[in-house]
């Protein structure tokens, strides 16, 4: 579902065939592009002049469309830092449920839906009122490959939003 998710950042749906190994965007802005990065929480580009004039030799019209600065360049390598972006981890109380992939691609790439409102693909087993909040922070104690400690306080129940990639072997413990 990963690589579905990222080859729909060529045309804002999922193609009938697509490589599934490849996890690729677009090199130029699409309309598409920015808008996974935001969901995905891609706060740094890499980017490569082969032939850098400068010091300091920006090519701010290769990301059309986004916010984006330069902070770092050696040589033929440069570091561009994009806002805005998700936080890697927050909670939530906002979110909808999805029918299908299909919607949950429409509502990704609408520019109507706020990307900090959680997508579903059912109705969660605890009950969430939704307070319109803005998102809780929760403060990372430890943040390691195999190993995420967070640490809040909320009164009210939430949804965790963890932007790392699912895997079948998590276990999540609660304190």
């Amino acid at each position: 579902r990963y690589a579905q998710l990222l080859t729909s950042s060529f045309f804002g749906s999922v193609p009938q065939s697509y490589l599934r190994s490849d996890g690729v965007f677009p090199n130029e802005e699409n309309g598409y592009r920015k808008r996974l990065f935001e969901l995905l929480g891609v706060k740094y580009l890499l980017d490569k002049e082969d032939n850098p004039a400068t010091g300091d030799d920006w090519h701010y019209e290769r990301f059309q469309g986004d916010t984006v600065r330069g902070i770092w360049q050696d040589g033929k390598f440069q570091v561009y830092e994009r806002e805005p972006v998700l936080p890697r981890t927050f909670l939530t109380t906002k979110y909808i449920v999805a029918a299908n992939d299909a919607e949950i691609i429409e509502k990704i790439y609408d520019q109507n839906f706020d990307l900090e409102t959680l997508i579903l693909e059912k109705e969660p087993s605890l009950k969430i009122e939704n307070l319109k909040e803005q998102i809780n922070i929760p403060q990372k104690v430890l943040y390691e490959p195999n190993q995420i400690v967070i640490s809040t306080n909320v009164s009210d129940n939430s949804l965790l939003y963890l932007s790392d990639a699912y895997d079948k072997s998590w276990k999540v413990y609660i304190d």
